[in-house]
């Protein structure tokens, strides 16, 4: 400690201030690393099942998780193939409703549709608070246990883009 001391007596002003401004400088490009390093938007996603059920088509669930400390925006999801061709889904498909005959008169009665036959698309924008996540469910014409799908938000979530790919497995495939 009596050399730190006595290092900074022999210093002149001039060297000084130098080692001030210097260390200062260090200081501040080290805290502006930091504050973008703390606020950078990173998602992922996680492709959870694809149902295939007939009479409907097969519909196609997974969930966007935001492991970033700050809000994300999501705008627009696309899908595509593998091999880059646009896939669309269907948008205006709804589950059909079925009916049973049961009891000893043999009444007919309907079927309770499970909750996971209706679609969740992106309607609107949606917010992903820090270290949350959403649900979305898409109906495609067949069957796809890979695809691509390109994320939008308002924000930049990769680098300077405010685009992200992830190419998705669907390992669970219930009938």
């Amino acid at each position: 400690m009596a050399s730190i001391i006595n290092v900074f007596k022999s210093l002149s002003l001039d060297e000084l201030n130098f080692a001030i401004a210097l260390l200062a400088l260090l200081l501040s490009a080290y805290s502006i690393y930091y504050t973008q390093k703390c606020n950078r938007r990173k998602i992922k996603i996680h492709a959870d099942v694809l149902y295939f059920e007939e009479p409907d088509p097969p519909i196609h669930w997974f969930t966007i998780h935001n492991v970033s400390a700050v809000s994300v925006t999501i705008t627009d999801i696309q899908f595509f193939s593998p091999n880059g061709s646009a896939l669309h889904p269907l948008t205006s498909y709804e589950p059909q409703q079925t009916y049973s005959e049961a009891g000893p008169f043999q009444h007919v009665l309907s079927d309770i549709i499970p909750d996971y036959k209706y679609s969740e698309p992106l309607l609107d924008e949606v917010v992903l608070y820090p270290h949350t996540s959403e649900e979305f469910g898409y109906y495609f014409d067949s069957p796809y246990t890979s695809m691509k799908i390109d994320i939008t938000a308002q924000e930049r979530i990769h680098h300077f883009s405010r685009h992200q790919s992830f190419l998705v497995h669907f390992p669970n495939i219930e009938n």
